[in-house]
């Protein structure tokens, strides 16, 4: 016998989810506990801390050259990202 106001499990857990911002908080663990895939081993490796706050992705990376180079490259690393978590996640990022 079928309801009519049958959902999903995967629906319901979706909804559950922006419901009380989980989502967010799952997508940022996401993000640190998978940052060497999603840069690249040379760049994880230079990575001190990194975080996201208010759709910003704060970086703080130990060298300098790399800094300037992912500066040029910001836009490409939002993308990244963003393509790596499934959704628009983070909007900016900050390198420090």
């Amino acid at each position: 016998m079928r309801y009519s106001n049958e959902q999903s499990l995967k629906d319901l857990i979706g909804q559950f989810l922006e419901k009380d911002k989980l989502g967010l908080q799952l997508k940022e663990a996401k993000l640190v506990a998978d940052w060497e895939k999603i840069a690249g081993t040379m760049i994880s490796n230079h990575t001190t801390k990194l975080y996201v706050n208010g759709g910003k992705l704060y970086l703080y990376i130990d060298s300098p050259a790399l800094k300037q180079e992912l500066n040029y490259q910001r836009t490409k690393l939002v993308e990244l990202v963003n393509q790596f978590v499934g959704s628009d996640f983070i909007e900016e990022v900050v390198l420090r």
